[in-house]
């Protein structure tokens, strides 16, 4: 027990000293910086200095020239691309959530795909629409929610497969899909579709709709969803509610810069 909790403990020394590192190098507002720097801004011995410094090399966080100084590296541009596009999206989707719930009265989301889970990025509820149990930064599973059949039908298959044989595909109602060959059939309607529904699948007595939103490259990296009692959105009105859905999607993704049908 001792041991597992020093090599705890010496691991999250070592993150820190890592990001200590990725701080020293940013506030050098573009200068590159040698070893003796780095190990001076945080304030660790030069060898310790070096061993970090070459792990975060090795794993493309920051780059090494051929004067031994040191930069940030592209990888941290690209986890940085992704926090400013989910900020955008929230930032655009936002308003057409709230116009949607009200549209339609009932509670509306925003999802992306992280990891493994849906994650849920916005929410909206209208005045009239039950209150939901769920929140933003909720995670949940793919298989049997609209927003999660819906972002998984632009996956490509070995990733869906991927993701169900890691996660596994519980079974939360009677209707819950559990087997992945229905599974993936179930994705190739929703793609030709343009638009997935989970009835009573994740909840029972809740039915939801999901549609996609495409961002300026054409890529599915979220979708919106509007989920409510069965009593209010039986399948009489679910048409309405699909086409509705569907063009506040698509609103969305105009203003992301989407210029595809």
């Amino acid at each position: 027990m001792t041991d597992n909790l020093q090599n705890s403990s010496d691991q999250v020394r070592s993150i820190v000293r890592a990001f200590s590192m990725l701080e020293a190098i940013s506030h050098a507002n573009g200068e590159k910086l040698g070893i003796q720097d780095l190990a001076k801004a945080t304030n660790l011995s030069k060898a310790t200095a070096y061993r970090i410094a070459s792990t975060l090399v090795a794993l493309d966080y920051i780059e090494k020239d051929g004067n031994n100084k040191y930069s940030l590296g592209l990888k941290l541009i690209s986890l940085s691309a992704v926090v400013l596009n989910n900020l955008q999206l929230v930032e655009v989707a936002k308003s057409e959530i709230q116009d949607l719930a009200k549209e339609i009265g009932l509670t509306t989301h925003l999802g992306t795909v992280d990891g493994d889970d849906l994650l849920y990025l916005a929410k909206a509820n209208s005045n009239n629409s039950i209150r939901t149990t769920s929140y933003v930064g909720q995670r949940s599973f793919l298989h049997s929610t609209s927003l999660g059949k819906v972002l998984c039908s632009y996956l490509p298959l070995s990733r869906v497969t991927q993701i169900m044989g890691e996660k596994g595909m519980p079974q939360f109602t009677p209707k819950t899909i559990t087997k992945i060959e229905e599974y993936l059939l179930e994705l190739e309607n929703v793609k030709s579709q343009g638009f997935a529904v989970d009835d009573e699948e994740n909840e029972k007595f809740v039915r939801c709709v999901a549609a996609p939103v495409f961002d300026h490259t054409g890529r599915v990296t979220s979708a919106i969803s509007v989920s409510g009692l069965i009593v209010h959105l039986p399948e009489t009105k679910l048409p309405k509610v699909i086409e509705a859905v569907k063009s506040r999607a698509m609103r969305i993704s105009r203003k992301l810069g989407y210029t595809g049908d």
